[in-house]
Formats: C-alpha cells, sequence, structure tokens
C-alpha cells in the first residue's frame, strides 16, 4: 500500500511536474509568437513607409521629368525667336550697308556731275579721274560689303 501511494503520490508529482512544464513552455511559445507578431508588425509598417516614399519619389521624378520637358520646349522657342531676330537684324546690317553704298554712289555721283559742270576742260579730266576712283571705292565697298555678307553668314551657320 505504501508502494502505491508512494507510487501515485511520484505519478502525481510527475503529472504537476509535467503541468508546470507545458505551462512553462507555452508561455515561452506564446512569448516568442508574440515578439515574432510584434517584429512582423514592425516591418509591415517599415514596409509601407517605404512603398509610400517610393511612390513620392517616382511621383516627383515623374514632375521632373515634365518640367524638363517643358524646359527643352521652351528653349527651343527661345532658340527659335532668337534665330528669327538674328536675321532680321543680319537683314537690316544688310539693307542699310546697301544703302550706305547707294548713298555714297548717288554722293559721288552728284559730286562728279557738279564738279564737270564747273570746271573746265583740265578740271573735267581730274574729275573724270576723281570718279573713277570714287567708282573703285564704291566698287571696293561692294566687295567688301560682299565679303561681310559671306561672313555674317557663315557665322550664323556655325552658330546654328
Amino acid at each position: 500500500k505504501a508502494t502505491m501511494k508512494r507510487q501515485a503520490s511520484e505519478l502525481l508529482e510527475a503529472k504537476e511536474g509535467l503541468i508546470r512544464l507545458h505551462q512553462v513552455t507555452l508561455a515561452s511559445k506564446d512569448a516568442e509568437l508574440s515578439d515574432a507578431l510584434s517584429r512582423l508588425n514592425a516591418r509591415d509598417v517599415e514596409v509601407r513607409e517605404l512603398e509610400e516614399r517610393l511612390a513620392r519619389e517616382v511621383n516627383q521624378r515623374n514632375t521632373q521629368r515634365e518640367e524638363l520637358k517643358l524646359r527643352t520646349e521652351q528653349q527651343r522657342l527661345l532658340q527659335a525667336r532668337l534665330d528669327s531676330a538674328q536675321e532680321e537684324a543680319q537683314a537690316h546690317q544688310e539693307s542699310l550697308q546697301r544703302r550706305e553704298v547707294l548713298s555714297k554712289t548717288q554722293q559721288a555721283m552728284q559730286d562728279g556731275t557738279a564738279h564737270r559742270l564747273l570746271a573746265s576742260n583740265k578740271e573735267r579730266v581730274e574729275q573724270t579721274t576723281e570718279l573713277a576712283s570714287l567708282r573703285e571705292e564704291v566698287e571696293r565697298h561692294r566687295s567688301v560689303q560682299a565679303e561681310a555678307i559671306v561672313e555674317a553668314k557663315q557665322q550664323r551657320a556655325l552658330v546654328e
């Protein structure tokens, strides 16, 4: 009887020990699961934050891309306006040069005519020589003007 009691008592103690061990194991596993769940939740928060940051970055890059397109178009329009203004300035300059040459030519011709009318035969010969010299000068001016026009066009072509 005493042996049975002792064995029953040992069995009861072993059962209680197993129950305590089971409770400790369950508590430990619950703590581990709780920690894992906390880490998982923290990771989920990090992932959401990174996704939001990525979305903001993508939006910012798209905005920057559009701004760059607009700036490029604006630069193209400004270049077209600059080219047009340069062409107008060149045409105006060429017109002024032609007028100047024409004016000098007309003045030289008028001066020559006036001198011829007033001068004697000797003066007429000198004036004819002077007029020829002026015409050569006019031709030189025209030649210089033509060279300047060609050079301006070449410079403009280089700029383009």
